[in-house]
């Protein structure tokens, strides 16, 4: 299979590379500041006059035909860019990936936002929306409904009730949201369901006792939570999402749930109830978390793995049930090596 075929993308208008540098925190090492540049590519797509990130050594010699690039990198490669490259202009920055974000972002932000609501929204007599929000077609707004200022609702989007959502939240379409306290510049895409009742009962079959959650979902600033994603509102507690946490597609986080603040959730990851993680953690894709498990802070989650106790010192883990990576790569090697024996 080939590799996919690339594309160079243009912004509305050019933008000097002085003003460029300013926004991302770059440092230009060689070119012109008033040089202006208007198109972004990856490296597959590379082309004369175009911004293109390099942060591996190994995607140089891709790229050494094209004259005039503009590339952004860091220290430890700009000096073989300008000798192996064609007239390259070099920029560089002390983390390449978030320059090159801070400039993406003021290339082609999208267009100004305009407040409003649409005629085929249904919003109850009591909500109160901010005059500068945005509420789209088929948006549904609850009773005991804040939506503050700046904030963007999509269409189909339901909140049902007993929802704040802080200044400049985005909350994508056919979102269901209810029993939640949004902090600002909280992000969601779409199909995300945020406050329903948890997975709470007692008993089996016809001796079944549901649970009524009382409680509440309680997000943070600066959050940015993927499509698909569900998060249970609390039993009598809340769930609590800390700040600028991230959480990729596909994951749920059950009622009672505490993650602390800059934490990173992967894809399809699921967190079951009364689980507490600590700041700066990663848990990798697909990675199951038992009920009432504790994780300290900066520990670093392999994807597939299993949580089935608590994790308290930094570090990586692995496998299932969860180790310390570095014995559990050890093992695996045993592993692989005793099977080949045994074959041979």
């Amino acid at each position: 299979m080939g590799r996919a075929s690339g594309r160079v993308h243009k912004a509305a208008r050019s933008w000097p590379i002085s003003e460029l540098c300013k926004a991302g925190d770059i440092q230009l090492i060689k070119g012109r500041p008033d040089q202006e540049i208007n198109s972004v590519t990856s490296i597959i797509a590379a082309v004369s006059g175009a911004l293109v990130l390099i942060t591996h050594k190994k995607y140089i010699a891709e790229i050494k035909a094209v004259s005039g690039l503009v590339c952004l990198t860091s220290a430890e490669l700009a000096e073989e860019l300008q000798k192996e490259l064609i007239e390259p202009v070099i920029l560089v920055a002390s983390r390449p990936r978030a320059a090159f974000g801070r400039v993406l972002a003021l290339m082609f932000a999208p267009s100004s936002h305009v407040g409003g609501i649409s005629d085929l929204a249904d919003i109850h007599p009591d909500a109160k929306i901010d005059p500068t929000a945005r509420v789209d077609a088929f948006a549904v707004i609850g009773a005991d409904c804040i939506i503050g200022a700046g904030c963007q609702i999509g269409a189909h989007t339901v909140l049902a009730e007993n929802v704040s959502l802080g200044a400049h939240c985005q909350i994508g379409a056919h979102n269901v949201l209810s029993n939640l306290h949004c902090g600002e510049g909280v992000k969601t895409d779409a199909h995300c369901v945020i406050g329903k009742r948890g997975f709470g009962f007692d008993g089996q079959g016809a001796d079944l006792q549901i649970l009524p959650h009382l409680g509440q979902v309680v997000i943070g600033k600066g959050c940015d939570i993927g499509a698909g994603v569900t998060i249970d509102r609390g039993a009598l507690d809340d769930t609590i999402i800390g700040d600028y946490v991230m959480i990729d597609n596909q994951c749920h986080i059950a009622h009672n749930v505490v993650i602390a603040d800059n934490v990173i959730i992967l894809g399809q990851a699921g967190i079951a109830g009364s689980v507490a993680i600590g700041k700066n953690s990663i848990i990798g894709g697909q990675v199951g978390i038992g009920d009432h498990i504790h994780i300290g802070d900066n520990v670093v989650i392999a994807s597939k793995s299993g949580v089935t106790k608590d994790i308290e010192k930094a570090g990586s883990y692995a496998g299932f049930p969860a180790m310390p990576a570095r014995e559990f790569w050890v093992q695996m090697a045993s592993a692989r090596r005793k099977t080949t024996s045994s074959k041979s």
